[in-house]
Order: structure tokens, then C-alpha cells, then sequence
């Protein structure tokens, strides 16, 4: 089993984001490296899950999205002996739907308990999925997409985090 193509550039958009967020928050270039990486891999678990729920061109139903909420646990599982890759990363790939205030999956664990890079992966995740196109609608302006974030800020995402996010696309992207 593949993933299909908008899952492989989500992950590519996820590591670059992932990547520029983390150099402009200050960590040195070995981290930056290692983030960039585990961006690749954030999403490995859909491997596991059947194409049918990935590319499903309407809402999901509450059976479906539990099928999608175990991609984290599957994409960690499938990671967690390998020697090459460090905590961070495998947070990355575990915590990347966590929330601030405990509402996100697959654990449910709060602000101190979530890896700083699985926060920074949690906004350049979200970002890359509103902003990119999916069989169910069309991608978001990027100020629409901000305005949604903003109302998150503090519950699903670090507030320091995105704000730094929107000053980096403010910068380079003016769409």
C-alpha cells in the first residue's frame, strides 16, 4: 500500500513548514534537520488506513473518523524501535493532533505534556490542510485560514507558535 499523491505533498508541505517554523524559532541546524524529517513522517500511520476513508469526497462519519484518529498510534508504532530517529520525532508523529487543552488525540494530554515539535508540526499540519486542496472542498485563503487558527490559539495550538507562523507566511507568501 502507497499513499496517494495529496497525502505525499501534504507531508513534503508539512516538512518544509515544519522545517522554516523551526529555524525561525531558533533551533539549531541538527534540529531543524530532525523536524523536517519527522514532517515527512507525521502522517506515516495512513498507510494503514484504507484509501476509501483517506479520499472520501464528503464528511466523514463518527465510524470513519475513529479509523482516521488511530494514524498517529499506527504511524508511531510503526517507528518506535527504529534507532535513527530521536524522541522529538516520534512525537511528532504521536502527538501531532493533540491539543492545548486536552481535546485532541490519540491520548488526549495537555499543553507541558505535548513535545515542543509536535506543536510546531500541529500548526504547519493544520495550515498545509486548509490552505491545500481536498476532494471535499477547495483550499482556504490564507486569511481565512488564520482567522480560523486564531479562535484555536491557546486551545488546540501554541499561541507563541502561531503567531510566529503567521508573521514567517505574512513574509513570504502574500496570498
Amino acid at each position: 500500500m502507497q499513499h496517494d499523491y495529496a497525502t505525499f505533498t501534504h507531508s513534503a508541505n508539512v516538512a518544509f513548514y515544519a522545517g522554516i517554523l523551526a529555524a525561525e524559532l531558533g533551533y539549531d541546524t541538527d534540529d531543524v534537520q530532525k523536524i523536517t524529517t519527522a514532517g515527512l513522517l507525521h502522517d506515516l500511520g495512513k498507510l494503514k488506513i484504507n484509501q476509501r476513508i483517506l479520499r472520501t469526497p464528503r464528511k466523514l462519519t463518527s465510524e470513519e473518523f475513529e479509523i482516521i484518529k488511530s494514524h498517529p498510534t499506527l504511524g508511531f508504532e510503526q517507528l518506535a524501535f527504529r534507532e535513527d530517529l530521536c524522541e522529538g520525532q516520534l512525537m511528532m508523529v504521536y502527538q501531532h493532533h493533540e491539543r492545548l487543552d486536552g481535546g485532541g488525540y490519540p491520548v488526549g494530554v495537555v499543553d507541558s505534556e505535548i513535545h515542543p515539535w509536535a506543536k510546531i508540526c500541529a500548526v504547519v499540519d493544520v495550515y498545509e490542510a486548509l490552505t491545500s486542496f481536498r476532494p471535499y472542498r477547495s483550499p482556504m485563503p490564507k486569511e481565512k485560514v488564520f482567522e480560523i487558527m486564531r479562535r484555536e490559539s491557546g486551545k488546540s495550538f501554541d499561541p507563541e507558535l502561531l503567531a510566529c507562523w503567521i508573521r514567517i507566511t505574512n513574509k513570504i507568501w502574500d496570498n
